[in-house]
């Protein structure tokens, strides 16, 4: 499969890769390329690569990485498709994979700098942090405060990164995360709980000590 050299910042996802078809043409597009036509499977990749770089850019927040998982991706779902059976939607399905492949790279990419990736949050549960009302935020600062937020969320632990960014930026119900992350309802809940919470830590740290 040929690999899209991407330049983009997180609003620029490979727009041009985007097609509109109808569903009956993704169907006829899935069953060929169950049946090993290549061309059928580069439509699917067409359709779908946007969603997969999108989820792999905010789990990363780094474009090469995220490429990186985009790729695999792809070549893990055209060596699989044939099983896929459709019991969910084929981005479902395609979203699993990508939020499987982030997490064992992310795992390979640990190992191979001999390190365990830390991340120390500061607790301040008798402190008030100001919500988005209280922050005065021009059109100068704005990209700067939504390039620290990526970057808190690409520090969250792994465990919690995932969920809350299936949730909160992606827009995905619990039920669709549950399927995706292949968890129960509890479990997606509590993690995605979690996460906000050591999300709202870390930025009241930071701005904390910016003020």
């Amino acid at each position: 499969m040929e690999k899209i050299e991407n330049s983009g910042t997180l609003d620029q996802f490979h727009k041009s890769y985007e097609i509109d078809v109808g569903l009956k043409n993704q169907n006829e597009f899935l069953e060929a390329a169950k049946k090993g036509s290549r061309p059928a499977f580069d439509k699917i990749v067409q359709l779908y690569h946007s969603s997969v770089y999108r989820l792999a850019f905010r789990f990363f927040n780094n474009p090469d990485d995220a490429m990186d998982a985009t790729q695999e991706v792809f070549l893990k779902a055209f060596r699989s498709i044939q099983g896929f059976e459709g019991r969910s939607s084929l981005k479902t399905w395609l979203l699993k994979i990508t939020a499987n492949t982030c997490s064992s790279l992310l795992q390979e990419k640990v190992k191979k700098q001999k390190s365990v990736l830390q991340i120390i949050f500061g607790w301040f549960s008798n402190s008030s942090f100001p919500g988005p009302e209280d922050l005065i935020i021009d059109k100068e600062n704005r990209e700067e405060v939504q390039k620290i937020v990526r970057e808190k969320i690409s520090n969250l632990p792994e465990v919690y990164r995932m969920p809350l960014i299936l949730k909160d930026i992606e827009g995905m119900s619990i039920e669709q995360i549950e399927e995706v992350l292949d968890l129960k309802e509890g479990t997606v809940k509590s993690r995605i709980n979690r996460g906000r919470r050591l999300l709202q830590e870390s930025l009241e740290s930071f701005f904390r000590k910016r003020n």
